[in-house]
C-alpha cells in the first residue's frame, strides 16, 4: 500500500473518530433538546422551533394548545390532562405556521382536543420554513436529516470551553409551557416598550384590505377530516394596545371585520362537511381583565399583565376554565362563544363599551395620542386625525 493511500486511510479514521466524539458528545449534552425530553433550560430561550416538534412526538399528546407568543407563557395545559398534553405555542408564529405546526400534531400523534389560537384569519404572509415540523413522510425525513446534522455542530463544545453549557434553569416546564416572561425592563419600560413599537409599526405599514384565508381554511378542513376536537379562541390584549389601533383607525378591523370574517368562515368549511361548527370564544374584548389600570409610574406589575400584549398565567386559567365550561353564555363576564347568529349584537355591545371607557380614560387615551404624535415626529409621517 502506498503512502498516500495510508495517508487518506488515516485522515479518514480520525475524521470519523472525531465525528463521532462529536456526535457522541452532542448527544449526551443535546442542548437544544432534540433527543432528551422534560424540563427546557433558559439556554433554549427563542429554540421552540427546534425542540418543541420533537417534544411533541415523543410525547404523543391528547390534549393541545397551538398558537403564538401569548398562549406560550400563559397556557396551563396541566389543567385539563396533567399527563398528557402539551403547549405547542411558538413565538412568533403566523397562520401558515400554525398550519404546519397543526398537521405536524396530526402527524405524530392523535389528538383529542386542540386549543387554537387565532389572532387573523388572514394568511399575507408566507409561513416561516421549520425543519423539523413533520406533517408526511418527506418532511420527516428532512426532519430527522437535521436533527442528526445538530449532532456535527460545535455549539455544545464551544459553549463547554467557555463554561456556558446550559444549567438547571428550568425555562420550560414538561408540557412545554414558558415558565417566566423574560424582560430585563421595568414594567413601565416593557409597556411603553410594546406599545412604541406597533406604532411605529402602524406608520410604516398600511393596513392590507386583501385577506387570504388559505391557511385557516386548510386547518379547519383538517379539523374536520381527522375528526378533532378544536376549540378557537382570539387572544385578550391591554386597552392600551386596543386604542392604539383605534387612534390609527384600526380598531374597526381588530373587533369587527376579522371576527366577523372567521365566524363566517368556520360555518362555513363545517357546512361543506355537513358538520356543526367548532367553537369560537371571543377574549378580546372590553372587560375588567383588558381594562386594568396600569400605573406606569409604579414599579409593581399588573395583576392580569406582563405588558400591554402578553397576559399572565392567571388570565390563561380563565380562558381554560371558559373553553372547558358547560356553563351557558352569560355564565361568566369573561370570553363570548361567537357565532354568526350573535357576532352582530357582539360587535355592536364591545364598540359601545370601548366608547364609554374612552370617555371615562382620557389621561390613557392622551397617553397613547402623545406617544404617538411623538413616533410620528421622528420619523417624518403625518400623524392620524384624533378618532371619534
Amino acid at each position: 500500500m502506498s503512502v498516500f493511500k495510508q495517508y487518506i486511510i488515516v485522515m479518514a479514521g480520525a475524521f470519523v473518530g472525531l465525528a463521532s466524539m462529536l456526535m457522541a458528545f452532542n448527544y449526551h449534552h443535546d442542548i437544544h433538546f432534540l433527543y432528551h425530553f422534560g424540563e427546557v433550560s433558559s439556554y433554549n430561550r427563542g429554540y421552540e422551533r427546534e425542540f418543541k416538534p420533537w417534544h411533541v412526538r415523543n410525547a404523543k399528546p391528547e390534549v393541545v394548545v397551538i398558537g403564538n407568543s401569548r398562549p406560550l407563557y400563559s397556557f396551563d395545559t396541566t389543567r385539563i390532562s396533567k399527563k398528557n398534553s402539551y403547549n405547542f405555542a411558538i413565538a412568533g408564529a403566523n397562520t401558515w405556521e400554525t398550519v404546519r405546526n397543526f398537521e405536524h400534531i396530526l402527524y405524530t400523534s392523535a389528538p383529542k382536543l386542540v386549543f387554537l389560537s387565532v389572532d387573523n384569519v388572514c394568511s399575507n404572509i408566507a409561513d416561516k420554513t421549520n425543519v423539523h415540523v413533520m406533517g408526511n413522510a418527506l418532511r420527516e425525513m428532512r426532519a430527522h436529516y437535521y436533527r442528526i446534522l445538530a449532532l456535527l455542530n460545535t455549539e455544545a463544545f464551544n459553549a463547554w470551553l467557555t463554561d456556558k453549557l446550559p444549567s438547571n434553569d428550568e425555562l420550560y416546564d414538561r408540557s412545554g409551557r414558558r415558565t417566566r416572561f423574560e424582560s430585563n425592563r421595568t414594567m413601565a419600560e416593557g409597556f411603553r416598550f410594546r406599545e412604541n413599537n406597533k406604532i411605529k409599526n402602524r406608520f410604516k405599514s398600511q393596513w392590507s384590505e386583501s385577506c387570504n384565508v388559505r391557511a385557516i381554511t386548510r386547518l379547519l378542513t383538517l379539523a374536520h377530516e381527522n375528526n378533532v376536537d378544536l376549540k378557537m379562541f382570539i387572544n385578550p390584549i391591554h386597552i392600551r394596545y386596543i386604542e392604539v389601533d383605534h387612534q390609527f383607525k384600526y380598531t374597526e378591523q381588530l373587533l369587527n371585520i376579522r371576527k366577523k370574517r372567521f365566524v363566517e368562515l368556520n360555518e362555513l368549511v363545517a357546512q361543506q362537511f355537513g358538520k356543526k361548527p367548532f367553537t369560537i370564544y371571543d377574549f378580546l374584548e372590553i372587560n375588567d381583565v383588558t381594562t386594568e389600570f396600569v400605573d406606569l409610574s409604579s414599579t409593581d406589575f399588573p395583576k392580569y399583565w406582563y405588558e400591554s400584549s402578553h397576559y399572565k398565567k392567571n388570565v390563561g386559567d380563565m380562558m381554560i376554565d371558559r373553553m372547558m365550561s358547560n356553563r351557558p353564555e352569560g355564565g361568566t363576564a369573561f370570553g363570548t362563544e361567537i357565532n354568526t347568529s350573535n357576532i352582530d349584537a357582539h360587535i355592536q355591545q364591545q364598540w359601545a363599551l370601548l366608547s364609554e371607557w374612552r370617555t371615562k380614560s382620557p389621561h390613557v387615551v392622551n397617553d397613547i395620542r402623545q406617544s404617538m404624535e411623538r413616533i410620528g415626529q421622528e420619523l417624518g409621517k403625518q400623524v392620524p386625525q384624533k378618532p371619534n
